[in-house]
């Protein structure tokens, strides 16, 4: 719980360290939108996915996948191999307004992601602009770069494609 509420953080705060995106999705025998099914289906209670990342961090290889459930957060950390869960957290803090805003899945903004970008999806995120509007963002990785697809939360349409 403390790893992923760590993981979480770090990210919030933009510490997280230069990936070998090339390396992790060798290692992986499941997709982004996979893990992230994994960790939504975990739970008795209804989960709402609005982050989730292929990493390594100290030394291990992992999806993390976070997102709410009701008024809580939930962070899955999940084995890139098996889709295995490694970790489970649930926190206080309540992003719910950001899930309700969505009128799509993140599952659904990947897939669109890489129907635009060949490539593998190697992370996807759900926001609200600063217009308070929803918006996707799916990185997506490919012959050793990124390319950044923005997706309307709403109607699902790509809204924007850009190198990282």
């Amino acid at each position: 719980m403390r790893a992923l509420l760590l993981a979480f953080a770090a990210v919030c705060l933009g510490l997280r360290q230069e990936q070998d995106y090339a390396k992790l999705l060798q290692e992986a025998k499941i997709t982004l939108v996979q893990a992230i099914d994994l960790a939504v289906k975990a739970s008795k209670t209804e989960r709402i996915a609005l982050d989730a990342w292929i990493e390594e961090s100290r030394g291990k290889q992992n999806f993390v996948v976070n997102g709410t459930q009701e008024d809580r957060i939930f962070g899955v950390s999940l084995d890139l191999a098996e889709g295995k869960i490694l970790l489970t957290g649930v926190g206080k803090a309540d992003r719910s307004e950001i899930a309700q805003a969505f009128k799509i899945k993140l599952t659904d903004a990947v897939q669109t992601a890489l129907k635009q970008e060949k490539g593998q999806a190697v992370r996807a995120t759900f926001d609200l602009t600063a217009a308070k509007k929803p918006e996707g963002t799916v990185k997506v990785f490919n012959a050793g770069k990124i390319r950044v697809v923005t997706i309307d939360g709403v109607t699902g349409k790509i809204t924007g494609v850009k190198d990282n």
